[in-house]
């Protein structure tokens, strides 16, 4: 139980570090 919570838990944080990147990346680009 606490195993698929710790997995989920990660699924999102991974999820949100791929999102940030993605905001992030065009912003950079258009900078440079």
């Amino acid at each position: 139980m606490e195993y698929m919570l710790l997995k989920i838990l990660r699924l999102i944080h991974m999820t949100k570090l791929t999102a940030a990147l993605l905001l992030c990346f065009p912003i950079l680009k258009l900078e440079i």
